[in-house]
This record gives structure tokens, sequence and C-alpha cells, in this order.
């Protein structure tokens, strides 16, 4: 369940190395028109439009090549854009004018992690502890690779660590209860799962993850419970109804699961489809090693079978293996050239790895194969958004919108990428649509705060 929040926790990590920045200005910088790129880039790295940043850094840096801070913005900046060699160098150079900059050890780590380099990442991570043994970021960026790779008990002792530095910080709370779900300590991922609740009652998926830590427990009533929950404040949430499918099958209420299982394919008839027999219930269960198992079995019983190939991929993008992931979906579509979803799944495994060229090749060829598939349309939209071609992303924006208008997370994107234009009255229109539709989900809490920062703005 972790992976519906990995990506986010990431960027909010590198929004927090934006905000580092500020600090590590030098107090005395002479030069005027150094301080203007350099203060003018911070600006257009903050509103998200990085080549804009990455062309005042670039001045500021001709004009004086000694400050590491300048290397380390326009690194952040390539890193957003996906741009990770020009990152890497960029990261490097920091260190090079300055060995002890925590800061750029933890950005150039970030981009390892990014490009499936984890030992890399970590080298960076342990060394950003060594130089700054409170950097709450470095802790749980190490812990989250930890977690990927497996070593469960590494990644509880980081993600403690994040705790004890921050008690209030819920996403730490949610992947140690994460992982210690991965151990089969049932009991201490439901306290930890307690306190996210406690501090915040509607962050997303934390019912479903308890219900599957009370279901790993066997009390398969107190996870209806909690899958009821999720409902209750998301429902249009597929993965809830599906798991709780599970959870009423297990019980001997076959009548309730299969009224789950319809509405989970109503709801998203892509992502109910993947979780129509036991490999994929173990995906939604963030039992990754057994759904690869039982796929590996299916492939040997029949080496033509595509969906199993595409399944094995799926697992394997929840584990990170984005490169076993890309193979699989590529024999899946070796064998079946209309697969639409492989041809999807594949693309956002390649957006994953910020290889956002290919990613927009797969989702439309998904498209050519199905130009009825709005997540098709949302997953390319946002990549034209990243890339910095919002009249591109609005397009398809629209196009989500006319499949099916009362998708929330279109409008909460549609929005930003408003905002990004200047656009503001759209944008506002957007966000306040998206909390009409999803008063207690994910993109109406975003849109709210999306609105009060556009106060600020007069609107």
């Amino acid at each position: 369940m972790r992976r519906h929040h990995l990506d986010k926790e990431i960027l909010v990590a590198i929004g927090l190395f934006g905000l580092c920045v500020l600090s590590c200005v030098p107090k005395k910088i002479t030069e005027e028109r150094f301080g203007q790129y350099f203060n003018r880039g911070l600006a257009y790295y903050n509103k998200g439009d990085y080549d804009a940043a990455i062309k005042d850094y670039s001045r500021a840096i001709e004009l004086n090549p000694q400050y590491a801070v300048v290397y380390y913005g326009r690194g952040l900046a390539y890193a957003a854009k996906g741009s990770y060699d020009n990152a890497i160098r960029d990261y490097n150079k920091a260190i090079e004018l300055n060995p002890k900059y925590d800061e750029a050890y933890c950005g150039r780590g970030f981009v390892y992690s990014s490009k499936g380099e984890y030992e890399a990442a970590i080298k960076d991570y342990n060394k950003t502890i060594e130089l700054n043994p409170a950097c709450a970021i470095a802790y749980y960026n190490r812990g989250f690779l930890y977690d990927a790779k497996g070593n469960y008990e590494a990644a509880i002792k980081d993600y403690s660590t994040v705790i004890e530095l921050n008690p209030e910080d819920t996403t730490a709370y949610y992947n140690r209860g994460s992982a210690y779900d991965d151990i089969g300590n049932y009991d201490a991922a439901i306290r930890d799962y307690n306190k996210v609740i406690e501090l915040n009652p509607q962050y997303p998926m934390v019912y479903v993850n308890r219900g599957v830590a009370y279901k790993g427990e066997g009390d398969h009533d107190a996870a209806i419970r909690n899958y009821n929950k999720e409902i209750e404040l998301n429902p249009e949430c597929a993965i809830a109804y599906n798991d709780r499918r599970v959870a009423y099958d297990a019980k001997g209420d076959h009548d309730a699961a299969i009224r789950d299982f319809n509405k989970a394919i109503e709801l998203n008839p892509e992502y109910a489809m993947a979780y129509n027999n036991r490999e994929y219930v173990y995906h939604a269960m963030g039992n990754y090693g057994a759904a690869i198992r039982d796929f590996n079995k299916a492939i040997e019983l029949n080496p033509e079978y595509a969906e199993a190939y595409h399944g094995r991929g799926f697992a394997y993008g929840g584990k990170r293996n984005y490169e076993s992931a890309i193979k699989d979906y590529s024999k899946a579509i070796e064998l079946n050239p209309e697969y639409t979803t492989a041809y999807y799944r594949r693309g956002c495994t390649y957006d994953a790895k910020g290889d956002y060229d290919a990613a927009i090749r797969d989702y439309d060829k998904a498209i050519e194969l199905n130009p009825k598939g709005a997540m098709a349309y949302y997953s390319r939209g946002y990549i034209y958004t990243v890339k910095g071609n919002y009249n591109a992303a609005i397009v398809d924006y629209n196009k989500v919108i006319e499949l099916n208008p009362e998708y929330a997370m279109v409008y909460y994107r549609r929005g930003l990428t408003h905002f990004a234009k200047g656009n503001f009255k759209a944008a506002k229109r957007d966000w306040e649509k998206a909390v009409k539709l999803d008063p207690h989900g994910f993109a109406g809490s975003e849109s709210r705060h999306a609105l009060e920062d556009l106060k600020r703005y007069g609107y």
C-alpha cells in the first residue's frame, strides 16, 4: 500500500531542499547581477518553472562560479525535471567547492535513488547524516530505500529516528507501520496507524492499511470496519472496495464480496481487473514477493501468458524494480501488441524513472489503442506539466474531464497547471470543483490548501 504515497513524499523532500537554499545564501554577495540571477532562479524554482530557474542559475554561475549554493540550486531544478545526470554533475561541483555541504549530499542521494542506484543513494544519505545528524529528510529517504530493498528492520530504525526528530510526522508513522506489517508485526503496525489517525483522521489510505494489518491478525470484522471508514472518506477508492471484498470472501460472505468486486470494476476497470486472482491480492497487501512467485509459476506453466508477464511487471513496479518491470511489460506487449494496459503501465514505470519521453510514447500508444482510456490522458497530461508544456497538459486534462467529469484529481491537476500559467481565476474554478467532488479525499484537501494560498494573490 505504501506505493500510493512514496512519490509524493519524495517530491515533498525536494520542496524542503528548496527551502534549505534560502538559509545557505552567502551573506556578502557584492555582485548585484549575480544576486539578481540567483534570487530569480530560486523564485522560478519555487514556482515550478525549472527551465527558467536553470537558465538564471547558469547565468549566475557564469558571473561567479565559486558559490556551491548555485550549483546546488541548479541541481535541484535539474532533478525536478528528471535530468538526473545533469543534477549529479551539479551536486558533485557543489560538494567539490564545499565538502561539508550536507544538503548537496542529500540532494544527490535523492537523484541516485530516482535512478535506481540505491547503494549510491544510501552512501550519500549516510554522509548527510554524518554531517548533520538532525537531518530528518536523510533518515526518511534512507529508510524508504531500506524498505524498498526489503531491509525492514533498518527501515524501521530510520523511520523511528524521524519520529524522534519530529514526533508529529504522520508519514513516518505511516511508513513505519507498513514496514512492521511487512515483517508480520501487526500489533506494532496498528499502533502506528492509530497514531497517524490521531494526528490526521483523513490521512489517505491509512484505514485501508490498518484494515490489512487487522486482516493479517485474522480479525476480518475489524478489517471491514476500516475499509468502511476509507470508503466513507473516499467513496471512489477502488482499493478499499477490493480489499473489503477479500475480507468478505474470507468470512464466507460471497454475495458481499461480489458486490464490492463489481463496485471496484465500476470505479476503475483496469485496477479492479488487476485484482481478480490471488497474485493481485498479494500485490494489494504489499506482499510483492509472494505475488512474483505466483506469476513465476504461471509463466512456467504457460510461457506465452501475456497477462502473467504484465502482472509480474506490476509487482516489480511495487518493489520499485523498474528495469524488471519494464522488461516484463515489454514481453507482454511482444506477446500481445494490442495490450493497452501493458503500454499504460510501462509508461507509468518510465514516468517513475524520470524517462518522460519514453513514458509519453507509451501513453500515446495506449490512447491510440483505447481513445476512451481516461488515465492515459491524465498521466500524459501530468508529464506535459512537469516538462512545462502547459497547453498540451490542459488539452489532455480537458479530455479526461470529457470522459470522466467526476474525477476530482484531474481538476486539482488542471488547476495547478492553470496556476503555473498565471491563470489564477481558472485555477480557482478547478480547485473549487475538486473540493466539491472530493471534500474528504486527497484532491479536495490539496485543493483547499491551494485555494488558501491563492488568497494571497487576491483571488
